[in-house]
């Protein structure tokens, strides 16, 4: 076959080239992929769907699946080595290819989707590309920090695209774990735990038994705790002098304790919890009978409170402690 005429780096083929990744082809022999062919590339790369002429420079030459394009008796496309990139799917070739080729495929400044993100974590990972890795945890660590101020903060600019699965974060969660991410591995799981548990387990078919029974334990130990900060920021300090301030609290330790109808708690779990100081139920209107003696403990309380959860995260979902979790390979 001959080989197609050299086209210029993309600058703006971004998604749209790889839209066609999702569509299932009939015909099982993959064609040249039309953004990703270079008439004097120096590899071909083949998955199930494309053919992909690129540059050999461009393409890491460590890590996993990358012996085979240094075979003496490699395959060959006219004149080139010809290598399958067996494990990998089109889509997440494409990915990487396209952030390598495309400067404007992949902008940390913009919305990107989780196909895009997945993809460049999982082929940086297997590939041995840190550059590439590194950005894209960077970048999710501004969504799933691992700094207690950012955890109680909403990130300025969104992450994904609008039509973003409702799954994300269980996809997430399976993705960082196949690519060790352990920084981001305590919000992961914490997104994914103060979900309905009937989502929990429908979207829980990827993840590993491990991982599903460390949501559901975690799961538990959070609504613990978030009853726990609902009464230690409620109840009296000591003896309160004020009638109008017990009587309020007391009220509102009822109303914050009582479980809903559908079983659920109605109170936010504990980053909700903390960063709304119980908002959801009228607090900022019923507080202001609050005496004080009492307001003022609550406000200690809190920051004791929100410390002293952020501090025990990684190990309410069985991920040890911060420092591990953050300093261990």
């Amino acid at each position: 076959m001959a080989p197609r005429t050299k086209r210029p780096r993309s600058n703006s083929s971004s998604q749209a080239e790889t839209s066609s990744n999702k569509t299932p082809r009939t015909n099982p022999k993959p064609t040249p992929h039309d953004a990703l062919w270079f008439d004097d590339g120096s590899i071909v790369l083949a998955t199930d769907v494309h053919l992909y002429r690129i540059h050999k420079g461009d393409f890491p030459t460590s890590g996993e699946g990358r012996e085979c394009a240094d075979d003496a008796e490699a395959e060959e496309w006219d004149g080139v080595p010809f290598v399958k990139m067996v494990g990998d799917s089109d889509e997440n070739v494409c990915h990487l290819l396209m952030m390598l080729y495309d400067c404007d495929f992949y902008d940390v400044l913009k919305p990107t989707t989780l196909p895009i993100i997945s993809s460049l974590l999982l082929m940086s990972t297997k590939y041995d590309i840190p550059s590439v890795r590194t950005q894209v945890i960077k970048r999710l660590e501004n969504y799933y920090p691992n700094d207690i101020a950012k955890a109680f903060e909403t990130p300025a600019e969104v992450l994904f695209d609008d039509d973003v699965p409702d799954d994300c974060d269980f996809q997430l969660l399976a993705v960082a774990h196949r690519c060790n991410v352990r920084r981001i591995l305590p919000m992961l799981y914490y997104k994914c735990a103060i979900r309905d548990l009937q989502f929990i387990l429908k979207s829980s078919d990827d993840l590993e038994k491990e991982v599903l029974h460390k949501i559901l334990v975690g799961r538990e130990r959070l609504l613990r705790l978030s009853y726990d900060f609902g009464v230690l920021l409620l109840f009296p300090s000591g003896k309160c002098d004020s009638n109008a301030c017990s009587d309020m609290r007391r009220v509102m330790i009822e109303l914050y304790t009582k479980t809903a109808s559908n079983g659920q708690p109605p109170q936010s779990f504990p980053i909700e919890a903390v960063s709304s100081d119980l908002m959801g139920m009228d607090y900022d209107q019923k507080f202001c009978a609050a005496c004080d003696r009492c307001a003022r403990r609550s406000t200690g309380v809190r920051e004791e409170f929100k410390k002293n959860f952020w501090d025990d995260l990684p190990n309410i979902f069985g991920l040890d402690t911060w420092n591990e979790v953050l300093n261990r390979n």
